[in-house]
């Protein structure tokens, strides 16, 4: 058998080769790749629902207009990664996080009229392509670590530092009033996205999911440093994932801060679900500790884990009383997820990603059924982009049930207008035919 294994010149043997290859080609695709606008979700053709109901005329247009927050260094200094699109930010990692505006093109110099009939036909005859016009960088939180000071037995920031973060916070707030002035929704939905991701991608995919969901609320992404692309390109992604979490942390703080909004909604997508949990972790211990409730102080909605690339043990260890703080966690899974496939290969563990729910252990089902606003969606369709991952956009079915729950605010089942197909206590599917 020894025998059989023949080295190439380089030492490595085919299997190694052939393994390494397909790593290679997860590291260098990554998330990335966003371009087109998404396919348009059928759920307003099949539910005969509007899409852009009563819509105030200052947000209609090809052009969308979207906050961001991002601790990537800016591209000039550390180098552009997608030099076609001449991003802003690059793959470096700040001490410090930026706030900004940015500026989204839907389809160039198409008409507002045309964007509508393509939200409304389910069919589209030619793609609509996406283009960042402008990234205007308005605020600059001071460098981390924050030199904290104990005074009379509790933590305080140094003057200084308190003064410039109240000067973000302000200059957030004024820019948040503007944008609730032309929508009847006070709700933010925050955008966190996955590894091999440029900021510009990340910026696409936001545009375009608020975009389908009437362009009501608030939208703003959150970009941390991705997309460094190459051999190391994942682990260098990686551990920007855990590098972000402290000022992801500070971002929600500080947005949370801002009482004209309701409700707060987060979708989170492959390893941008690690950044997302650890954070909301940490701060929920620490507002419990203080005595405060966490569901009130931080008002999360909708928290949304899709293509999780989580190890499912270390989830079952460290997250489970997330959704004791949040109104509703659903979870979007595929056992066809490709990319958390070679995740799960180079960490020898199950992803929470590639779960699947008909081989679920029976004492996991009893768990997860005592979790009353929790839901657990199977994807099972073969129409999810590259390597299977992106599935939560590029599927018109999946991103319809999305909609379904980030805009009408329903809860699965038939009866309530997501008919998914149940599995048992908050244990569903989905499928390539939903909704047709």
């Amino acid at each position: 058998m020894v025998g059989l294994m023949r080295t190439r010149p380089d030492g490595f043997t085919p299997v190694v080769r052939t393994s390494l290859t397909v790593v290679l080609a997860f590291l260098v695709i990554g998330c990335s790749g966003v371009r087109p606008l998404m396919p348009t979700p059928v759920v307003y053709v099949a539910q005969n629902k509007v899409a852009f109901d009563a819509l105030d005329p200052a947000v209609k247009g090809s052009d969308v207009r979207l906050f961001y927050a991002t601790d990537r260094i800016p591209a000039p200094v550390d180098g552009r990664v997608d030099p076609d699109d001449e991003p802003a930010y690059g793959y470096g990692r700040s001490a410090s996080a930026a706030l900004g505006i940015a500026e989204v093109s839907l389809g160039g110099e198409l008409s507002w009229s045309a964007l509508e009939a393509d939200a409304r036909s389910g069919q589209r005859r030619r793609k609509i392509p996406l283009e960042v016009l402008r990234v205007e960088e308005l605020m600059r939180t001071p460098e981390t670590p924050y030199q904290y000071r104990l005074v009379d037995g509790r933590f305080e920031l140094p003057p200084e530092t308190q003064s410039r973060l109240d000067d973000v916070f302000r200059e957030g707030a004024k820019q948040i009033d503007e944008v609730l002035a032309n929508t009847p929704r006070n709700e933010a939905f925050v955008y966190v996205h996955g590894v091999g991701t440029t900021f510009n991608d990340a910026l696409y995919v936001g545009a375009e999911f608020w975009h389908y969901l009437g362009r009501e609320g608030v939208p703003i992404v959150y970009s941390w440093p991705a997309g460094r692309g190459g051999f190391n390109g994942y682990a260098y992604d990686r551990e920007s994932s855990e590098y972000t979490i402290t000022h992801f942390k500070h971002f929600l703080e500080g947005l949370a801060t801002y009482e004209q909004l309701e409700r707060i909604h987060i979708i989170a997508h492959s390893r941008g679900t690690d950044v997302v949990t650890t954070a909301l972790r940490e701060l929920f211990a620490e507002t419990r500790a203080a005595g405060i409730d966490p569901a009130v102080r931080f008002r999360i909605g909708n928290l949304v884990l899709a293509a999780p690339d989580l190890n499912l043990e270390i989830v079952q260890q460290r997250s489970t009383r997330i959704s004791f703080a949040v109104e509703r966690l659903t979870i979007y899974t595929s056992g066809r997820d490709r990319a958390v496939g070679v995740a799960s290969f180079l960490f020898s563990g199950l992803r929470l990603g590639r779960l699947r729910l008909d081989t679920m252990p029976e004492d996991m089902q009893n768990a997860l059924a005592r979790i009353s606003n929790l839901s657990i969606v199977e994807y099972v369709g073969d129409r999810g982009g590259d390597y299977g991952h992106n599935y939560f956009r590029l599927n018109p079915a999946v991103a319809s049930d999305l909609i379904l729950l980030l805009r009408y605010d329903l809860p699965p089942g038939g009866e309530h207008g997501r008919p998914l197909s149940a599995l048992g206590a908050n244990l569903w599917q989905i499928d390539d035919d939903y909704l047709q």
